[in-house]
């Protein structure tokens, strides 16, 4: 008879639990790398430090490659995926530190880069869904 297209009736919930945390975990995890290997780097050589565009650089980075991650495994709504990874990631970055981190939260010029997270990431879902193999 009729046969059930996608939707809220399909049986399928819109967000995925498990794409979320492994985009928020990528995302974290790519980021200790980094500063695992910026570390090292200034350990060994006389660099004096790394420069506020490689910090960004690095963080953004790591937003898209956990949105990437986020919508490639949910398969669907990755702009939704990945802005929710970039939240999350934003937030699980600001939390050690404590008060001071809730109080950068609410400042206008973090909220701007916070914002700006949240889309790369966004962007990084989207393209995870564009590369998510389609069973039909």
């Amino acid at each position: 008879m009729g046969e059930r297209r996608g939707g809220a009736s399909s049986g399928r919930r819109l967000l995925s639990g498990r794409a979320l945390a492994a985009g928020v975990l990528m995302g974290a995890g790519v980021t200790l790398l980094a500063g695992i290997v910026v570390s090292l780097v200034l350990a060994l050589s006389e660099w004096e430090g790394p420069s506020t565009f490689l910090l960004r650089a690095i963080n953004y980075g790591s937003a898209i490659i956990g949105g990437v991650v986020g919508g490639r495994i949910a398969g669907r709504v990755g702009w939704m995926h990945g802005a929710l990874v970039g939240l999350l990631y934003v937030i699980a970055m600001t939390l050690p530190a404590g008060r001071r981190g809730i109080l950068v939260l609410a400042s206008s010029e973090f909220m701007l880069r916070a914002l700006a997270l949240c889309v790369s990431a966004m962007l990084g879902g989207m393209f995870g869904v564009g590369t998510t193999k389609h069973i039909s």
